[in-house]
């Protein structure tokens, strides 16, 4: 079978490069595929994307990356704590002084491997501006991540103040990490971790960079 969303190098850098909501059942799918190929051990859930915020990036036609942004108002619970045993979660979110309707969570985030190191920049910063963008929206005060990838969850904790969870998920059994940070000081921290990429040697950038979270 030919496989419809794979890209090369020079097609994917072509451009030109935008950032939308994704909407149609076919787009859904078509993120589903590109997220799951790229991660064998993860899966979306249809009805995640058709209640969520979808964020893509473009690439002229290419879809090339990608997040998901989600509430309990949405999806009528907050995805990300399920990874934390149901005995443990009251005790996480006090902890923490987590409340939640209060949280706006991310994840299913990629890109696609190949994506040069200035367009991988450019797509942190879009979706750090709509995802601030949106908790304003929807009046929520604490932004939630976690990811499986040591090297996701390395760059997390440059964004993130509060761990929330560390373990064994719930749902899968793999290791897994929660973060929280409020909106207010989410920009900022973002800024300042993707600065510091910056300043390192795009060969650097296109070695280390991790291809997708979760």
């Amino acid at each position: 079978m030919i496989n419809l969303f794979q890209t090369s190098v020079n097609s994917v850098d072509s451009g030109p490069f935008y950032a939308k909501q994704l909407s149609q059942h076919w787009q859904f799918q078509q993120y589903k595929d590109r997220f799951e190929n790229l991660s064998p051990n993860a899966s979306i859930e249809h009805d995640l994307l058709g209640s969520a915020y979808v964020f893509g990036y473009y690439s002229g036609p290419f879809l090339v990356g990608g997040i998901v942004i989600s509430c309990v108002d949405l999806l009528h619970r907050v995805r990300l704590l399920e990874v934390i045993p149901e005995n443990l979660r009251p005790t996480a979110l006090d902890a923490a002084d987590l409340k939640l309707e209060d949280i706006i969570e991310t994840g299913c985030l990629w890109f696609d491997p190949t994506l040069g190191w200035f367009r991988r920049i450019e797509f942190l910063a879009l979706l750090t501006e709509k995802l601030v963008e949106l908790a304003k929206q929807w009046g929520k005060k604490t932004v939630l991540a976690g990811s499986y990838e040591k090297k996701i969850r390395r760059f997390q904790k440059k964004v993130f103040r509060h761990m929330i969870y560390l373990g064994a998920s719930a749902t899968n059994g793999r290791w897994v990490e929660l973060y929280a940070t409020s909106v207010s000081s989410f920009r900022i921290r973002a800024i300042i971790a993707i600065i510091s990429r910056l300043k390192r040697s795009p060969k650097r950038i296109r070695r280390r960079t991790p291809a997708l979270s979760t």
